[in-house]
């Protein structure tokens, strides 16, 4: 009986991440198929990205990682609050996953011209700088080995490349000197 629940434990999580996948697919097509939908209000983005940010300092710390943050005050913008929050989110998240051991996580968050600037960086060797455009494609994985012990289902970036288009913005990543940076910039206005 013992194999028995392992296996019946083993299809739970099966059935458990099937379902997160499922959810996150039909998030994704909403945001796709009906954009400038959600109201765009007015927020305070400095704050709302450093509380998204406190929670991935301490998951970075407990990997031997540092977060590193620099948020211009005071910044305000019109656009969706929670739809940004989960665009730092998805960039943190991806950061400190694929991270080198030791290595800082840069946040940069600033104001330029009539762009809000939302900047992370972070150590990554062996980035394949040829699939750099492909990250943002849905069910993209630059390495599925190191992608099954990290989890994830391939669509966080494109989710945040459709949250960032549906605030009239562009979202892109390099590679440069061993370091990998993901780049948003988004219109103040929305």
């Amino acid at each position: 009986t013992g194999g028995s629940s392992e296996w019946t434990e083993s299809i739970q999580n099966q059935v458990r991440r099937l379902s997160g996948l499922v959810q996150s697919l039909l998030t994704l097509s909403r945001m796709e198929e009906e954009p400038g939908t959600l109201p765009f209000t007015d927020f305070v983005l400095s704050d709302a990205v450093e509380e998204t940010a406190q929670s991935f300092a301490a998951l970075a710390q407990s990997q031997g990682k540092t977060l590193s943050l620099s948020v211009q005050p005071g910044l305000v913008m019109k656009g969706e609050e929670s739809g940004i929050r989960q665009v730092v989110s998805i960039l943190l998240d991806n950061a400190v996953k694929y991270c080198d051991p030791g290595g800082t996580i840069r946040l940069d968050v600033s104001q330029r011209g009539r762009n809000i600037c939302i900047s992370i960086s972070n150590p990554c060797s062996g980035v394949d700088t040829a699939q750099l455009p492909r990250y943002f494609d849905r069910f993209f994985r630059a390495d599925s080995s190191r992608d099954r012990s990290t989890g994830g289902y391939g669509i966080g970036l494109s989710t945040a490349k459709a949250i960032v288009t549906r605030h009239r913005g562009r979202i892109s990543n390099r590679y440069a000197a061993g370091i990998i940076t993901f780049t948003a910039i988004i219109p103040q206005a929305g």
